[in-house]
């Protein structure tokens, strides 16, 4: 009897590697946001002041003065258009009063005459009203002429913040010869804040010119880059 053919099974060749996946590449782009740098800080190195009453940096101490210094002049003037309407009033009502005395002459007539007892009183009146009205008119210019040098500040006009320094200055000297001559030694401690404040603000001149400067070099540089 004949055998069965032999069926020879050919190996199966191993499968080939699967080709190595290719990893992907994540290319993460990191956006860096660079804060501006404050002028305080680009001038830390410059020889110029840069702190106001040792605790303040000076850019924010002279807007600080300039503002307090606004708002009480402002305060000043609301007081002093009170005074002035009740002022007003008094001398209104002191001209629309006349005062007469009656006597009996010697010949047994009757006289009235007016009474210029209040005439003093009446000149003191006006003469306040006057001294109030040139008064007032000083404060209002002291506030625009102090909103002008805080604007000078905020926009870095050097050469403007330089012309209200001096003026500053000149008023300083004036105002300390008239307080010396008048004996009114009072006003002494006053005068020395205020000399103070005219050193910070001529300091902060070169302050102000050092930043500037260092601004603009840092807006050349980024226009540059651009």
């Amino acid at each position: 009897m004949s055998s069965a053919p032999e069926v020879t099974v050919a190996p199966v060749a191993a499968a080939a590697p699967a080709p190595a996946a290719v990893a992907a590449t994540t290319t993460t782009t990191t956006t860096t946001t660079t804060k501006p740098a404050k002028a305080a800080d680009l001038v830390r190195d410059k020889d110029v002041k840069h702190l106001c009453c040792g605790c303040m940096e000076i850019r924010r101490g002279v807007i600080t003065l300039l503002v307090v210094s606004i708002v009480m002049n402002a305060l000043a003037a609301i007081l002093m258009l009170v005074a002035l309407s009740f002022a007003k009033s008094s001398a209104r009502a002191a001209h629309e009063t006349t005062s007469s005395f009656t006597f009996r002459s010697s010949n047994g007539t009757v006289q009235t005459l007016p009474d210029h007892s209040d005439d003093a009183l009446n000149a003191i009146v006006d003469t306040a009203v006057t001294i109030i009205y040139v008064a007032l008119g000083v404060t209002a210019v002291q506030i625009l002429f102090t909103a002008w040098g805080l604007s000078t500040v905020i926009q870095r006009k050097v050469a403007n913040f330089k012309t209200f320094t001096i003026i500053n200055i000149v008023l300083l000297i004036v105002s300390a010869a008239v307080t010396l001559f008048s004996g009114n030694f009072s006003s002494i401690l006053s005068i020395a804040l205020q000399a103070y404040f005219a050193y910070v603000f001529f300091s902060y001149v070169d302050t102000m010119r050092a930043e500037k400067e260092a601004l603009k070099e840092i807006e050349l540089k980024a226009t540059s880059n651009a």
